[in-house]
């Protein structure tokens, strides 16, 4: 009788015990199944609502007819690249004819999301020597690539591209202002540094597809490749930015056909 009660008496123990644990691993996955849930819904959605196929072809108007295969892959790879950037849960393929396909959902503002994704994003850091070139004005340079608009008048010097870029990424300065900061690889660090050092005091364009973001003036040396680029800029805007000098500039100028 004595054992019969010690047994009831550590069962009576170790129930309560065992109600805690159970709790506890109940609660753990009711909050596992409820983050897969909003996983799903964030990353997932896209595969399952109406969709609307999108034709994408060269713009003809600027390239010639017959496009080699390889620079629509490349293309393909860069818009991919700018879809995954923007948290889209879709991509862009090759189709026939010299076209790129790809079924968007119809959540997504189609105007919006083209005029991100198929901007030829041509990135120059350009020589202004002593003119203060105003925001948003267009300008012709001396860098030449398929889709750069030709322009007439004065001519400027790209000191580099955005193939000198490593790295960009948005930040907000002691005034709360949205900036992106970068760093410039190898080649491009020998490059600014060259030009700094013989420019303080000129001012130098940072330029995207001809059109002047901003125009700073060289106040010091810069020496280790890495910058920042202000403007007026919205957190869009800047992420924007960042995401053409992460992701590159397309190889030909696109347009929805």
């Amino acid at each position: 009788m004595a054992n019969q009660l010690n047994q009831g008496s550590k069962n009576n123990k170790t129930n309560p015990l065992l109600k805690i644990i159970f709790g506890v691993v109940g609660v753990f996955v009711i909050i596992c199944g409820l983050v897969a849930l909003i996983v799903l819904y964030k990353f997932g959605r896209s595969y399952f609502e109406p969709k609307t196929q999108i034709i994408i072809e060269p713009d003809f108007s600027i390239v010639p007819t017959q496009v080699d295969p390889s620079v629509l892959f490349a293309a393909v790879d860069v818009l991919n690249a700018r879809c995954r950037s923007l948290g889209c849960g879709f991509s862009f393929m090759v189709a026939e004819n010299n076209q790129i396909i790809a079924q968007v959902p119809n959540s997504i503002d189609p105007q919006n999301f083209l005029e991100q994704v198929l901007k030829v994003g041509i990135l120059e850091l350009v020589d202004l020597g002593e003119t203060p070139i105003p925001t948003g004005s267009t300008i012709a340079t001396d860098f030449g690539m398929a889709g750069s608009p030709q322009l007439e008048g004065q001519i400027w010097h790209t000191v580099m591209t955005g193939t000198a870029f490593k790295s960009a990424n948005v930040t907000r300065d002691q005034f709360g202002k949205y900036q992106i900061e970068f760093t410039l690889n190898s080649n491009g660090t020998k490059l600014l540094s060259d030009f700094s050092s013989n420019n303080v005091g000129h001012y130098l364009g940072i330029v995207m597809d001809k059109v002047v973001i901003s125009a700073p003036v060289i106040s010091t040396h810069i020496p280790d490749g890495k910058g920042v680029i202000q403007g007026n800029f919205t957190q869009e805007s800047a992420e924007s930015l960042a995401m053409y000098i992460t992701m590159g500039a397309l190889p030909i100028p696109l347009k929805v056909k």
